[in-house]
């Protein structure tokens, strides 16, 4: 079951009403998962420091087995999350800090096997900012 993380310093009612559906709707198309098998966790108000500033600003990890590997696999998934919060956002397109690492390869959960886990920067939704 992939988890979708989005952290953000943003308050919470800076963000739009129904955001987390949304989030899981495109992560299911975007990562081909029945939308009922996947977890969204939104975290608003947190503080956040990027690039030596706290402007508004949010962070996406996803945990996902199977469905995060390749280079082109995670450039695919970025382009499409960038876009799908850059809309929900405003977030304008020069905001993005582009994917710098592939994946790493960790035990998982299920049954002690192998997955992969995504960092921002691995997935390529590394820090957005406003």
């Amino acid at each position: 079951m992939p988890t979708i993380e989005l952290d953000t310093n943003l308050p919470a009612d800076r963000l739009p009403v129904g955001l987390e559906k949304r989030l899981c709707q495109a992560a299911a198309t975007i990562l081909n998962k029945p939308e009922n098998y996947i977890n969204v966790i939104v975290r608003p108000g947190l503080t956040m420091l990027h690039l030596s500033s706290e402007e508004p600003c949010v962070q996406l990890r996803i945990n996902a087995f199977g469905v995060v590997g390749t280079a082109e696999q995670n450039r695919s998934h970025s382009a499409r999350f960038f876009e799908f919060l850059c809309k929900e956002l405003a977030l304008g397109q020069d905001r993005y800090t582009k994917p710098l690492a592939t994946p790493t390869r960790v035990a998982g959960a299920c049954g002690g096997g192998v997955g992969v886990t995504a960092d921002p920067w691995d997935c390529g939704v590394d820090l957005l900012r406003l």
